[in-house]
Protein backbone atom coordinates (compact mmCIF):
# COMPACT_ATOMS: atom_id res chain seq x y z
CA UNK A 1 0.00 0.00 0.00
CA UNK A 2 2.65 2.40 0.78
CA UNK A 3 4.08 1.90 -2.61
CA UNK A 4 1.56 2.55 -4.57
CA UNK A 5 0.62 5.52 -2.65
CA UNK A 6 4.15 6.69 -3.28
CA UNK A 7 3.74 5.55 -6.80
CA UNK A 8 0.54 7.87 -7.27
CA UNK A 9 1.83 11.01 -5.56
CA UNK A 10 5.16 10.68 -8.14
CA UNK A 11 3.12 10.38 -10.53
CA UNK A 12 0.44 13.40 -9.82
CA UNK A 13 3.95 15.50 -8.58
CA UNK A 14 5.61 14.73 -12.28
CA UNK A 15 2.84 15.77 -14.01
CA UNK A 16 3.46 19.31 -12.78
CA UNK A 17 6.66 19.05 -13.48
CA UNK A 18 8.17 18.59 -9.76
CA UNK A 19 10.59 16.13 -9.02
CA UNK A 20 9.12 12.65 -9.22
CA UNK A 21 11.11 10.69 -6.13
CA UNK A 22 10.08 7.06 -5.35
CA UNK A 23 11.50 5.31 -2.90
CA UNK A 24 13.88 2.53 -3.27
CA UNK A 25 12.92 -0.47 -3.09
CA UNK A 26 12.45 -3.70 -5.27
CA UNK A 27 9.50 -3.27 -7.99
CA UNK A 28 9.80 0.78 -8.26
CA UNK A 29 9.31 2.21 -10.97
CA UNK A 30 12.59 4.32 -12.08
CA UNK A 31 12.54 7.77 -10.86
CA UNK A 32 12.09 10.76 -12.75
CA UNK A 33 11.76 14.79 -13.29
CA UNK A 34 9.83 15.90 -15.93
CA UNK A 35 9.37 19.51 -17.09
CA UNK A 36 7.13 20.36 -19.89
CA UNK A 37 6.96 24.49 -21.70
CA UNK A 38 3.28 24.89 -21.49
CA UNK A 39 1.72 24.58 -17.82
CA UNK A 40 -1.62 22.68 -19.38
CA UNK A 41 0.58 19.94 -21.10
CA UNK A 42 0.85 16.76 -18.59
CA UNK A 43 2.94 13.53 -18.91
CA UNK A 44 1.90 10.47 -16.36
CA UNK A 45 4.65 7.99 -16.00
CA UNK A 46 3.04 4.45 -15.95
CA UNK A 47 5.19 0.95 -15.99
CA UNK A 48 3.60 -2.20 -17.47
CA UNK A 49 6.39 -5.40 -17.04
CA UNK A 50 9.42 -3.83 -18.56
CA UNK A 51 8.07 -1.09 -20.27
CA UNK A 52 7.99 1.99 -19.19
CA UNK A 53 5.50 4.85 -20.29
CA UNK A 54 5.10 8.46 -20.63
CA UNK A 55 2.08 9.55 -21.76
CA UNK A 56 2.14 12.97 -22.92
CA UNK A 57 -1.14 15.10 -23.69
CA UNK A 58 -0.85 18.30 -25.27
CA UNK A 59 -3.70 20.06 -25.92
CA UNK A 60 -2.47 23.01 -27.44
CA UNK A 61 -0.48 20.37 -30.23
CA UNK A 62 2.61 22.07 -29.97
CA UNK A 63 5.28 21.26 -27.31
CA UNK A 64 8.09 20.73 -25.40
CA UNK A 65 9.21 18.25 -22.52
CA UNK A 66 12.72 17.52 -20.03
CA UNK A 67 12.63 13.87 -18.76
CA UNK A 68 15.99 13.92 -16.45
CA UNK A 69 16.23 10.34 -14.49
CA UNK A 70 17.15 10.52 -11.06
CA UNK A 71 17.92 6.95 -10.91
CA UNK A 72 21.73 5.04 -12.15
CA UNK A 73 20.01 4.15 -15.32
CA UNK A 74 17.12 4.64 -17.78
CA UNK A 75 14.62 1.40 -18.24
CA UNK A 76 15.31 -0.74 -20.91
CA UNK A 77 11.87 -0.56 -22.53
CA UNK A 78 10.33 3.08 -22.93
CA UNK A 79 7.67 4.13 -25.19
CA UNK A 80 6.31 7.81 -25.39
CA UNK A 81 2.92 8.19 -25.89
CA UNK A 82 1.70 11.24 -27.79
CA UNK A 83 -1.95 11.97 -27.63
CA UNK A 84 -1.94 14.01 -30.87
CA UNK A 85 -4.15 13.65 -33.66
CA UNK A 86 -1.14 13.79 -36.40
CA UNK A 87 2.32 13.63 -35.91
CA UNK A 88 4.23 16.13 -38.38
CA UNK A 89 7.71 16.54 -36.07
CA UNK A 90 8.83 14.70 -33.19
CA UNK A 91 12.52 15.12 -32.00
CA UNK A 92 14.50 13.44 -29.32
CA UNK A 93 17.72 15.12 -28.07
CA UNK A 94 20.56 12.94 -25.39
CA UNK A 95 23.21 15.28 -25.56
CA UNK A 96 24.88 13.96 -27.96
CA UNK A 97 22.73 13.32 -31.05
CA UNK A 98 18.86 13.90 -32.46
CA UNK A 99 16.26 11.48 -33.66
CA UNK A 100 13.43 13.10 -35.74
CA UNK A 101 10.64 11.07 -36.32
CA UNK A 102 7.22 12.34 -38.50
CA UNK A 103 4.65 10.17 -39.67
CA UNK A 104 2.47 11.49 -42.86
CA UNK A 105 -1.30 12.77 -42.65
CA UNK A 106 -2.03 10.15 -44.89
CA UNK A 107 -0.81 6.89 -42.89
CA UNK A 108 -3.60 5.74 -41.04
CA UNK A 109 -1.49 2.64 -39.06
CA UNK A 110 1.67 4.73 -38.86
CA UNK A 111 3.66 1.97 -41.17
CA UNK A 112 5.17 4.12 -43.63
CA UNK A 113 6.61 6.69 -40.54
CA UNK A 114 10.16 7.82 -41.24
CA UNK A 115 13.40 8.87 -39.28
CA UNK A 116 16.44 10.55 -39.26
CA UNK A 117 19.73 10.77 -37.67
CA UNK A 118 20.82 14.47 -36.80
CA UNK A 119 24.53 14.08 -35.42
CA UNK A 120 26.12 17.54 -35.46
CA UNK A 121 25.20 19.26 -38.90
CA UNK A 122 24.66 16.14 -40.86
CA UNK A 123 20.91 14.32 -41.06
CA UNK A 124 20.42 11.20 -42.59
CA UNK A 125 16.84 9.14 -43.26
CA UNK A 126 17.50 6.01 -41.66
CA UNK A 127 15.66 2.38 -41.91
CA UNK A 128 13.75 -0.03 -39.90
CA UNK A 129 17.78 -2.04 -39.90
CA UNK A 130 19.55 1.09 -37.90
CA UNK A 131 19.63 0.71 -34.44
CA UNK A 132 18.53 4.35 -33.61
CA UNK A 133 15.36 3.46 -35.87
CA UNK A 134 12.01 5.08 -33.71
CA UNK A 135 9.31 2.30 -34.13
CA UNK A 136 5.94 4.10 -34.56
CA UNK A 137 2.88 2.77 -33.68
CA UNK A 138 -0.47 4.70 -34.26
CA UNK A 139 -3.53 3.89 -31.79
CA UNK A 140 -7.15 5.32 -30.86
CA UNK A 141 -8.64 4.94 -27.61
CA UNK A 142 -12.28 3.35 -26.64
CA UNK A 143 -13.60 7.03 -25.92
CA UNK A 144 -16.56 7.67 -28.67
CA UNK A 145 -17.74 10.65 -29.85
CA UNK A 146 -21.71 10.99 -29.49
CA UNK A 147 -21.70 13.01 -33.06
CA UNK A 148 -20.09 10.48 -35.17
CA UNK A 149 -19.01 7.47 -33.32
CA UNK A 150 -15.37 7.49 -34.39
CA UNK A 151 -12.52 7.67 -31.29
CA UNK A 152 -11.74 10.65 -29.96
CA UNK A 153 -8.44 10.07 -28.21
CA UNK A 154 -5.79 9.38 -30.80
CA UNK A 155 -2.20 8.65 -29.89
CA UNK A 156 1.23 7.33 -31.31
CA UNK A 157 3.33 5.44 -29.14
CA UNK A 158 7.53 5.90 -29.96
CA UNK A 159 9.23 3.15 -29.00
CA UNK A 160 12.46 4.48 -28.29
CA UNK A 161 15.62 2.83 -29.14
CA UNK A 162 17.78 1.19 -27.16
CA UNK A 163 21.12 2.93 -29.14
CA UNK A 164 19.79 6.41 -27.41
CA UNK A 165 20.53 5.14 -24.11
CA UNK A 166 24.02 3.69 -24.52
CA UNK A 167 25.69 6.82 -23.23
CA UNK A 168 23.11 6.72 -20.48
CA UNK A 169 22.17 10.58 -21.01
CA UNK A 170 21.15 12.24 -17.51
CA UNK A 171 18.32 14.05 -19.55
CA UNK A 172 16.37 13.40 -22.88
CA UNK A 173 14.79 16.85 -24.38
CA UNK A 174 11.09 15.67 -26.62
CA UNK A 175 9.74 18.17 -28.63
CA UNK A 176 6.71 17.60 -31.08
CA UNK A 177 4.26 19.16 -33.27
CA UNK A 178 0.51 17.70 -34.29
CA UNK A 179 -0.87 18.29 -37.59
CA UNK A 180 -4.01 19.33 -36.25
CA UNK A 181 -3.09 21.81 -33.79
CA UNK A 182 -6.11 23.57 -31.49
Amino acid sequence: MVNRLALLIAILMATEGIACDLPASEGAMPQFIITTKRSDDKVVVSQQGAETRFAIQCPFGIGRAVIRRTADAWPSDVTIRLYLKGLEDFRIDNGSIVLQAFVASSDKDGSAAKTVLIEGDASREIDRSNPYWIEIRRGSGDVRSEDDGKPEERYFDLRLPQAIFLTNPVELKLRWIDFYRS
